[in-house]
């Protein structure tokens, strides 16, 4: 029989795997450490974290984990360097670091500690199962005293047995306590980490500045329409949208306010898809949207969409009531074709783009 503390242990570790593979979703990367090897870089990573670090963000995670790894020369190095003035990295050197050394490999990071993660729960499974057997054992004892009790013949014999097994009472309560507060303690630290991690994958998906997907998982998506073959083809979609004259507005306002209209234009496309559609900035002042599900009629209007809700945008400078008579785009829309290579398809776009430049702007032109 198992005591109803090691069950809601157990219940409760079901619950901690069950919120972290909500949060872990997606396929593991096959690791050539073993499980111990990974554990281990977790526990090194963690008091390094607390000593060193500027606190428990997600890029502070991803640094001192890469560092307790071992495998980037690089980082190490300059991380030694810096400790040698400092005991503790600003926030400002910690992200500097990560920029350098571990912007391009997020991914990877990412995916090593998710299975760290994991790896870290099935200990403290195997301690639970610990547990249980120890209450087994104790139980069977139970049993015992209870004929050592029958054969009992004096007080003093009765007293020692009742002396001897509460006793093991002591021990078995005070070792079932011990686990129940170092299970909660874990819990919160892995909901903790959890969510860092989450965290981390969606900033590293994210453009900085105006909140759209990046050309990361612009290309990640992009990818998994291509494992789905010609399934989609006829019924996807891709604009490439260009902001129109924006060198003149960054020579003419300034980079800053070129930010803002970049921002600007950013919200007016994330207001017009919708569902499975993804905007992404693409790299400057071009943007580019996946509609899949959408055939090119669908898809030209919402490329009308967004050209009208652009044109609409009036940007004003911050410290003046000066403002940008008009914001336009172009775009170009490409509808793919059953056999088409993605790059082709993604020509086909950039070319009908163009041809809207060509045209005049701010207008919308469909591929050949």
């Amino acid at each position: 029989m198992v005591s109803p503390s090691v069950c809601r242990a157990e219940w409760r570790l079901a619950e901690d795997y069950s919120s972290v593979a909500s949060v872990f979703c997606g396929e593991f990367m096959t690791e050539e450490e073993t499980t111990e090897r990974s554990a281990e870089i977790l526990r090194l990573a963690l008091p390094l974290m607390s000593k060193h670090a500027p606190g428990f963000q997600p890029v502070s995670y991803a640094l001192w984990y890469e560092y307790a790894h071992g495998g980037n020369g690089a980082l190490r190095t300059e991380v030694d360097e810096a400790l040698r003035g400092e005991e503790r990295l600003s926030w400002n050197r910690t992200q500097a670091l990560y920029q350098r050394h571990l912007l391009d490999g997020a991914e990877q990071a990412f995916t090593r500690a998710r299975a760290d993660l994991i790896s870290l729960l099935g200990k403290m499974q195997g301690s639970v199962k610990e547990a249980a057997s120890d209450t087994s054992e104790f139980t069977a004892s139970l049993g015992a005293f209870g004929e050592q009790l029958g054969r009992c013949g004096t007080v003093a014999e009765m007293q020692e047995r009742v002396d001897s097994i509460m006793g093991e009472v002591r021990r078995v309560n005070g070792s079932l306590q011990q686990l129940d507060g170092d299970l909660v303690t874990s819990r919160g630290e892995i909901q903790r980490l959890s969510d860092a991690l989450a965290k981390m994958r969606e900033e590293a998906d994210t453009d900085a500045l105006t909140g759209l997907r990046n050309r990361r998982a612009f290309d990640r998506e992009l990818a998994r329409l291509a494992s789905e073959g010609d399934a989609l083809a006829g019924r996807c979609c891709l604009l490439m949208v260009d902001i129109d004259h924006f060198k003149r507005v960054n020579d003419t306002c300034g980079h800053l306010f070129g930010d803002r209209v970049l921002q600007g234009v950013a919200r007016a496309i994330a207001a017009t898809v919708k569902g499975r559609d993804l905007a992404a900035r693409f790299g400057g002042e071009e943007f580019s949207v996946l509609l899949p599900g959408t055939d090119a009629t669908g898809a030209l209007c919402v490329a009308e969409q967004i050209r009208e809700a652009v044109s609409g945008i009036r940007i004003r400078r911050a410290k003046s009531e000066q403002t940008i008579a008009s914001v336009t785009v172009s775009v170009g829309v490409a509808q793919r074709v059953p056999g088409e290579g993605f790059d082709g398809w993604f020509e086909r776009a950039d070319k009908a783009l163009y041809k809207a430049k060509n045209n005049g702007r701010n207008r919308v032109e469909q591929a050949a």
